[in-house]
């Protein structure tokens, strides 16, 4: 696949999709975070049993619907 440059401002063109190329990017800076805090890849990285990396997903996946409860609030809260 070639990897169109983007034009100033703007993200790489990974695919014709916009909303897709915003999220390969922010995995891209996710990963470039991870290797600078752990230097290792998730790929290597073999601290924890397959119980522990479900328990991290769990947490993950609880984070998000707090997050998600947070806006519901805030949107239900503006149209007051």
């Amino acid at each position: 696949m070639q990897v169109r440059e983007p034009m100033e401002g703007r993200i790489k063109a990974y695919t014709e999709d916009e909303i897709v190329n915003r999220v390969i990017e922010k995995h891209i800076k996710r990963s470039e975070q991870g290797m600078k805090t752990y230097w290792t890849t998730l790929k290597n990285n073999n601290t924890k049993t397959t119980l522990e990396w479900i328990d991290e997903a769990i947490e993950e996946a609880l984070d998000q619907v707090v997050y998600l409860e947070k806006l519901r609030d805030k949107i239900v809260q503006s149209a007051s």
